[in-house]
């Protein structure tokens, strides 16, 4: 984008339309790029500088973006911008409403369900936001204190992500049924900000994502689906 001070695009769908954002004046603005190559400005609202504004980092097949909106003086809030161009924010019902607490979207499938995490007090939780607008938090069953950061949904449901206990991270892997599985990739260190982390599942379930081995060292993973 001319003019700006830095543009980055985040999520390409099957018709290779482009989500993303970029800075100028120290503000986010977001975009979808169509396949060709016309340019339609996405925002939430007004932000402000200090790298405040709207981002857009997921884009699904019917055109449909999500991500955050800031402003800097309220808590970070969700953001979906629709097929027809219609945007609305949003906040998970647990959000807190004090600084650095906040709602944040992360991707949204085809069916425009979308998953992300929030921050309260008592930590980070992941949710699921179904299209019909039901929130549903989820974090690592038997353990609250374990910040949950889910990164992808697929159009089953299926989410993947990671979870960090005592600064170590581990994958996991959320059905559309509710059930959690735990993973870790051998090679993955056990030290103080390392671990596993799923960054993207697709439409059978296999996962990919990256490690950090004891060299703090990054890897990337493909975990292939669970038998059926």
């Amino acid at each position: 984008m001319s003019g700006g001070s830095g543009t980055y695009a985040y999520s390409i769908n099957d018709a290779d339309a482009v989500a993303g954002f970029y800075f100028q004046n120290g503000e986010s603005f977001s975009f979808v790029r169509g396949p060709s190559g016309d340019f339609i400005p996405v925002q939430a609202g007004p932000g402000n500088p200090g790298l405040n504004g709207t981002r857009a980092s997921s884009i699904n097949g019917a055109n449909s973006v999500t991500d955050v909106y800031s402003t800097g003086t309220t808590p970070q809030r969700g953001f979906v911008r629709d097929h027809a161009g219609f945007t609305t924010t949003f906040r998970a019902p647990g959000a807190g409403l004090s600084d650095f607490h906040g709602t944040n979207p992360t991707s949204i499938n085809n069916a425009g369900a979308i998953t992300g995490d929030y921050i309260d007090r008592a930590g980070t939780h992941g949710f699921v936001l179904s299209p019909a607008g039901i929130f549903r938090e989820f974090g690592v069953p038997g353990n609250s204190s374990a910040s949950t950061l889910p990164t992808s949904i697929n159009d089953e449901g299926d989410i993947t992500g990671s979870y960090s206990v005592n600064g170590v991270s581990h994958g996991f892997e959320r059905t559309s049924s509710g059930a959690f599985t735990s993973f870790d990739v051998p090679g993955a260190s056990g030290a103080y900000y390392t671990g596993t982390s799923g960054t993207g599942i697709n439409d059978v379930g296999a996962i990919a994502g990256y490690y950090i081995d004891n060299n703090s060292t990054n890897h990337g993973f493909l975990r292939p689906p669970a038998a059926p």
